[in-house]
């Protein structure tokens, strides 16, 4: 697999965040055909690859939004007080907005500071 031959690949976790969404939405195609089995072996695989996004680190946002996908994996296959745990700890829009500027700030100041 790419993700295993390449593991510090820049876009890793965009691949990883694709392959979630993916495989959630086979898992909610299984369970319309009555494939409960199958339909939870997609969403374990969808949540994987959601968690390791998170246990990464490095990209905020994405992290977040991977948080929500892990929520909503869990209610689409009927364990809601699981995803109600996880859109708990979802940050609101705004709050992932504020850290980022906050982020910009930080590195336009170092900016300023390197080029005296």
């Amino acid at each position: 697999e790419a993700l295993d031959k390449y593991p510090k690949s820049f876009s890793r976790n965009d691949t990883l965040y694709l392959l979630g969404l993916v495989r959630a939405s086979q898992g909610v195609e299984e369970n319309r055909n009555k494939r409960e089995l199958e339909a939870e072996k997609r969403f374990a695989e969808s949540r994987k690859a959601f968690e390791e996004i998170i246990r990464d680190g490095t990209d905020f946002p994405l992290q977040n939004e991977a948080r929500y996908q892990i929520a909503e994996v869990y209610f689409n296959s009927g364990k809601y007080m699981d995803a109600l745990q996880q859109y708990r700890r979802t940050m609101p829009k705004a709050a992932v907005i504020e850290r980022q500027e906050q982020k910009i700030e930080k590195i336009k100041g170092e900016l300023r500071e390197a080029v005296k």
